[in-house]
């Protein structure tokens, strides 16, 4: 992230949870081609003869679909990658300047240090126009995506508005959420960005310690020379 998203999570005392419906990919929290025609075309047989019926079902199965787009809306997530070693690509795609960190944790301080009635879980990634989805719990959707982003290696936590969601057609004010988080126990390290001048690194070291905290600063290892 870039630094200042870091000043305002030190500021805040906790994470940033954006709007579903705001990330850059336009298939968040949608349903792949195959559950979409399921939906649609299967009628129960045991109202298939009768009209008044079957025009029911569609309805629901209407509005069924618009309170999941809905819900793009009144859902939130904290997106995380998964992995040992730095990833460079993440690097280019997340850290606009030079002037950005890398905040570290784990899945077990991420999951214990938020309230219980945030979803965790890792990003499933599928063929939207091969492969279908569980419906058997509305977060689904929220915890999917297409196989060109498995570069991502995304875990994320999760908070919905169901109430919200499904009984209101407007759209919340503000573009994410803030959830309180006891930063001391869920960051390990931060990582500096690589490339990053020299007197960052004291400047974000700095800055922790003048927020009371004592998260440890390092360079990143893609700055590291070779050896001949």
């Amino acid at each position: 992230m870039d630094f200042t998203k870091f000043v305002s999570m030190l500021v805040r005392k906790g994470l940033f949870f954006s709007r579903l419906d705001k990330l850059n990919d336009p298939f968040e929290g949608s349903l792949p081609k195959l559950n979409v025609v399921d939906l649609e075309k299967n009628v129960p047989p045991e109202i298939a003869n009768n009209p008044v019926e079957v025009q029911e079902f569609r309805d629901a199965i209407k509005n069924f679909r618009l309170a999941l787009k809905r819900l793009r809306s009144w859902t939130y997530v904290s997106t995380w990658h998964m992995a040992e070693q730095e990833s460079a690509a993440m690097w280019k795609l997340y850290a606009r300047t030079e002037e950005a960190v890398c905040v570290r944790s784990t899945y077990a301080k991420l999951r214990n240090f938020l309230p219980s009635g945030v979803f965790v879980g890792r990003v499933i990634y599928i063929d939207y126009a091969q492969q279908v989805i569980g419906l058997n719990n509305v977060l689904w959707p929220c915890v999917h995506k297409r196989k060109s982003f498995e570069h991502e290696r995304e875990l994320r936590a999760v908070i919905s508005d169901l109430a919200n969601a499904f009984s209101t057609t407007k759209v919340p004010p503000d573009d994410g959420v803030w959830q309180d988080v006891d930063l001391a126990s869920l960051i390990e390290s931060v990582y500096i960005a690589p490339t990053a001048p020299i007197w960052f690194k004291n400047t974000v070291q700095d800055t922790i310690t003048q927020f009371g905290y004592r998260f440890p600063v390092v360079r990143s290892t893609l700055d590291e020379s070779p050896l001949w």
